[in-house]
């Protein structure tokens, strides 16, 4: 049986998801049309990065169910590898169930809450499903020079180094869904990821500490965090959470039914 320690219904379903472009525009109106644009020319230049040097992201046929589900075609994502990410469960599973999300992002620690354990429960803890999270570290765009999405990112790289990734990850969202509770609608970007306290969750896991620290604040995997959103851009995420089911792409923090119907099927 596979554990994190070991290796480790809102109005609508629309609404279930963090927006790459919309996320701050009530709050960042003033400057957010000269945002909209940089972020344009960044999506249409990391789409040119990733096809150079992986498969190419062909066109693809979206449909949207009466549910507001979107579901796009698996010859528009075939360019979505696993990689070096740290798998949850065998990783000789049938399906392989792939998410793209902000530590940041409430509707990430929703499903990180909701639907997760359930999913582990009922498919990762039998063999049938693997996991694998991605980062598409975006919030802290807006932020006008903090990094709290890319250092959480970065931390939890760091936490995989001493085997204890998933561990970290769970951590991360715990201590948001506790600011989220306490800053309601104000625990983006509010400086509660910060470096001493991704340090501090280190030592709750019993991490070595020079170890950890050093790999945090030298930003080792900066790069690897920004390969990451760069890959995500060219799958065309654009929001979080955004997941891939064998090649199905799903948007926001839809319930368990949802990706149960699909892993179902994909397993008969």
């Amino acid at each position: 049986m596979s554990t994190k320690n070991d290796k480790k219904e809102e109005n609508s379903w629309k609404s279930q998801k963090e927006p790459l472009l919309e996320v701050e525009e009530t709050r960042k109106r003033d400057y957010f049309l000269p945002i909209s644009i940089l972020i344009a020319g960044v999506l249409i230049a990391g789409a040119l990065i990733y096809s150079t040097g992986k498969k190419t992201v062909g066109p693809a046929e979206t449909k949207k169910a009466d549910n507001g589900l979107v579901v796009q075609a698996p010859a528009a994502i075939q360019g979505v590898e696993i990689g070096d990410s740290v798998i949850l469960g065998d990783p000789k599973a049938s399906v392989t169930f792939i998410e793209y999300a902000d530590y940041q992002c409430p509707f990430c620690t929703s499903f990180f809450k909701e639907t997760e354990p359930l999913l582990i429960k009922d498919y990762v803890d039998k063999g049938n499903v693997k996991m694998v999270y991605k980062d598409f570290a975006f919030l802290d765009q807006f932020a006008g020079g903090k990094n709290e999405s890319h250092l959480a990112a970065e931390a939890a790289a760091c936490a995989a180094d001493q085997g204890k990734f998933w561990d970290y990850h769970d951590l991360i969202f715990k201590t948001e869904i506790a600011d989220q509770q306490a800053n309601p609608g104000k625990s983006e970007n509010n400086g509660n990821l910060n470096v001493e306290k991704l340090e501090s969750l280190a030592q709750e896991l019993g991490l070595n500490k020079n170890q950890f620290n050093s790999c945090l604040e030298s930003n080792k995997y900066k790069d690897k965090i920004q390969k990451e959103v760069v890959e995500a851009q060219a799958l065309g995420v654009k929001a979080t959470p955004t997941f891939f089911i064998n090649g199905q792409k799903f948007e926001g923090a839809l319930p368990y039914p949802q990706f149960k119907a699909t892993i179902d099927n994909l397993l008969k």
